[in-house]
Order: structure tokens, then sequence, then C-alpha cells
């Protein structure tokens, strides 16, 4: 799949998971630490800039909020994150989970169309009721598509 392609698809609401380097690639925009910038997808509205030291490592706690179609609020899963880079916005994203962890709690990700988008990796078998998540929101997806036929 091209760079517009998956944007494309992204923009008409296939709901869409980005994980850390997925999350990387749908952004503007990265940036080696000797300065080099590289272009991405482009459908975040951002530039991920890579550092020499490590920005996050450990297990997280990640809490649903604003009802996203992958977690609703009050829907609780198991995570972790480990990357090298700094994610730094030039639009405002509703957040679209809280992580907590022993340095304490956080809003963060992104939510865009029907894309939820951060560095956390999921553990999906900590809560499975996320994959039935988004297993319904494809479905609606495809029947909203079948209907406008």
């Amino acid at each position: 799949m091209s760079k517009q392609s998956i944007k494309a698809m992204i923009e008409k609401g296939v709901p869409t998971v980005a994980e850390c380097g997925g999350f990387m690639y749908l952004t503007k925009s990265i940036e080696t630490t000797e300065g080099m910038s590289y272009p991405m997808v482009g459908v975040i509205d951002g530039k991920v800039a890579m550092q020499s030291t490590l920005a996050a490592l450990g297990y997280r706690e990640i809490f649903g909020m604003n009802d996203n179609f992958l977690m609703k609020e009050g829907e609780v899963a198991k995570g972790h994150e480990f990357h090298y880079s700094i994610f730094q916005p030039n639009s405002l994203y509703p957040p679209a989970y809280e992580l907590k962890s022993r340095f304490g709690a956080k809003r963060v990700g992104c939510i865009l169309h029907s894309l939820i988008a951060g560095y956390v990796h999921f553990h999906f078998a900590s809560n499975s009721k996320l994959v039935d998540n988004w297993i319904n929101a494809c479905l609606q997806f495809q029947e909203q598509k079948r209907n406008a036929i």
C-alpha cells in the first residue's frame, strides 16, 4: 500500500489502531538524531524526533476515555512502551487514553477520524473486549459502506 492510499483509507473512516512505529509512520515526518527529515504518511499533523536517549520504557495500565472505538470510557487494559523518540504535534488531538505507570498518569495518544494512535503497545489478551470493540467498529464501517451504495 502506498502512503497516499493509507492516508485515504484512514480519512474515509476505516477503524485503525497505530502503535509506536505505526503511529510514527502516520505523522508528517520523522527526524533523525542527525537532523535529517524523512516524509511519512502525513495523516497526523506533527513530526517525530528521534533521540539518542530512551524516551519511555515500561509497563502501562491503559484506561479508555473519550469513548473511542477501541476503549470505551472505564475499560482498562495493559501494555508497554519502549521508544527513543518524541512526538511534536502541530495540532491538538483529543487524547485516546490515559496511561498509568510508576511515574504517575498522563493522557496520551490521539484520536483522529477513526484512528487511535500512540506509542503504547496494547496487550490485547489483558482485555479481549478491545478486540471485540475493534471488530465491531470494522463491521459498522463495512455496513455503512454497504448502505451507501
